[in-house]
């Protein structure tokens, strides 16, 4: 069942790659989950030993979800203290999220004995300041545990992870040939006396703090460092030993007093043999809670079918910006370092307006107020094959302009339409419709099943809506069946099979369609793709002439049997003017 419960506020989670723990906490605050928003679930009072008025008792089912709203007085780190009971024997995982966002996928509950048993799972996430919200959503068939309440606790202190590869670096270098790093590499330093690596560290207000440095020393001997900030040791030949080899990453923490905004923290190589390799630098101090001010006005500066380049003035900030975040229509769509002003948003549609805006984000995850909107008209989208003729049939999002044989046959997916194979033998036709020359040009693969993929061309003299009155072309290895009304066999003649090299039908090939009504012949011509290659060089498979057929219908791809799963991807079509009807343009 469903039922839902109004909930306080919503939760936004800030994307704070670079905090990554809590410390000094404040007193929780409680939500019950009987005041949350329930999805699959009932509220109960059955069980003994729970808080508040009852608990949430979740329904069987994966999906079902309970959420909570929860207010934080300020941005920063705290602790999600999840009370449940569990009677079964098996754990119920579920995946947490804030905003949306997950912090834990497969999160563990395991049984408690019996369903008066309470226990608490412990996780942290990043809160912002205002309205929150956590949801809790089972990933199994045996649905959520039964939950009690969320304890938040909050964080008078953050710690912030600065990787070493993004540091100042003297006789020293940036490497990844060792496991276990966090970021995208570790920094080596060079063996020899004096080289560094040097953070710039930002603090809301001066204060004593915890700096802790992640290093590997797969030697047998000390490599020990100067740790100075601002130019004054502060731990002088500070031991860093042995990890018992370069895989095994170990912490060490030491305290020093840092300047409110701009510091330097810089560990130096004392000894002929250097440093160890550096990981990282943790900082624990006071929490930011002033976010930056808004980005100025953007401007393009470039624009393409997808995407458009923008500038705007630099915001300002008491410890320093991280990050600018773009949107485009209230999607996030790019995110650029604080050092930059100009930046890119992706994933937009061609030829078309989009309302563009700018926020600013510091470390300690604070977000600026949006700048002003900025709209922009996206270009019409080039295709792959350099022919301005070619017009796009598929949006990769919807299947707007496709009329499906049955809604529960055909989707989208990753940006294909997908054949589910759920309804049976069908089809799903392109509207517009088809007077006879077209070229046709597609990716296609099969995702599973043993029968060849289909797409159905010409008519005779009604519009194709099923196999029976198309003809039936097999791509990519030029398989055919003509099921036009008075020639339901295998064609005979009409085709001309060509010999190539048999493709993988599970993978993705490319093929062409061209078909030219006045003289009744359709080729097909297609190759193989590789996963860093947008198109390949075609040859030709199969060829068809028939004088009778090439008179009507709209072009159409077919599940041939249930349970088989087809995909199809980059379609274009030419028609009904196409510039060399009788030739390919994919296989020069």
């Amino acid at each position: 069942m469903s039922r839902t419960v109004p909930v306080l506020a919503v939760l936004t989670l800030l994307a704070a790659a670079l905090i990554g723990g809590v410390a000094q906490a404040a007193a929780a605050t409680r939500y019950e989950a009987e005041a949350a928003t329930i999805s699959k679930g009932v509220f109960e009072a059955s069980h003994t030993g729970f808080s508040g008025t009852g608990y949430v008792n979740g329904d069987n089912v994966s999906g079902s979800y309970l959420e909570f709203s929860v207010t934080a007085p300020s941005a920063g780190p705290a602790t999600l203290a999840l009370r449940y009971a569990n009677g079964t024997t098996a754990n119920r995982p579920a995946t947490i999220t804030v905003n949306g966002t997950a912090i834990a996928t497969g999160q563990a509950f395991n049984g408690t004995g019996n369903w008066d048993t309470w226990a608490t799972a412990t996780l942290t996430a990043t809160l912002q300041a205002g309205a929150n919200s956590v949801r809790i959503t089972a990933t199994t068939a045996n649905g959520n545990p039964n939950l009690d309440f969320l304890d938040v606790t909050m964080s008078s202190t953050q710690d912030i992870a600065y990787q070493a590869e993004t540091a100042v670096l003297a006789q020293a270098a940036v490497a990844s040939n060792h496991t276990g790093f966090t970021g995208t590499g570790f920094v080596d330093y060079v063996n020899t006396t004096g080289g560094y690596v040097e953070w710039m560290v930002n603090v809301p207000e001066a204060a004593r703090t915890t700096l802790t440095l992640r290093y590997a020393n797969g030697t047998t001997a000390n490599r020990p460092l100067d740790i100075s900030v601002n130019g004054t040791v502060v731990a002088a030949g500070q031991a860093f030993n042995p990890t018992t080899n370069w895989d095994t990453w170990a912490d060490l923490a030491i305290t020093a007093s840092l300047n409110e905004g701009t510091n330097t923290v810089r560990a130096t190589a004392t000894g002929t043999a250097g440093g160890p390799n550096l990981d990282k630098l943790t900082v624990s101090g006071p929490i930011d809670s002033h976010p930056p001010t808004a980005p100025g006005p953007p401007s393009q500066t470039d624009i393409t079918s997808a995407s458009v380049t923008v500038t705007w003035a630099a915001s300002a900030d008491d410890v320093g910006v991280a990050f600018y975040d773009l949107f485009g229509d209230g999607r996030a769509c790019g995110t650029v370092s604080g050092q930059t002003t100009t930046g890119t948003c992706t994933g937009l549609s061609a030829d078309a307006d989009h309302v563009i805006h700018v926020v600013a984000r510091d470390a300690a995850g604070n977000v600026s107020p949006p700048s002003p909107d900025l709209t922009v008209h996206t270009t019409v989208a080039q295709n792959p094959y350099g022919d301005p003729y070619l017009v796009s049939m598929f949006d990769g999002s919807t299947l707007d302009g496709w009329t499906p044989h049955a809604a529960a046959g055909w989707t989208v997916k990753s940006g294909a339409i997908h054949g589910t194979g759920t309804a049976g033998r069908g089809w799903i036709y392109y509207n517009k419709q088809q007077t006879g020359t077209f070229r046709w040009i597609f990716n296609v693969r099969q995702v599973s099943g043993d029968h060849a993929p289909t797409v159905l061309i010409w008519g005779t003299t009604t519009p194709i809506r099923d196999a029976l009155s198309a003809i039936q072309f097999q791509p990519p290895n030029g398989g055919h069946w003509d099921y036009r009304p008075g020639h339901n066999n295998g064609g005979g003649s009409l085709f001309t099979q060509f010999p190539h090299t048999k493709w993988d039908i599970h993978n993705w090939s490319q093929c062409e369609l061209v078909a030219n009504q006045s003289t009744g012949q359709a080729r097909m011509a297609c190759c193989p793709l590789t996963a860093s290659a947008p198109t390949c060089t075609a040859v030709e498979v199969l060829a068809f002439k028939d004088t009778t057929a090439g008179q009507v219908g709209p072009l159409a791809i077919q599940i041939h049997n249930s349970g088989i799963q087809d995909e199809y991807r980059g379609l274009y079509l030419e028609s009904p003017v196409v510039v060399n009807p009788d030739g390919f343009i994919t296989t020069g």
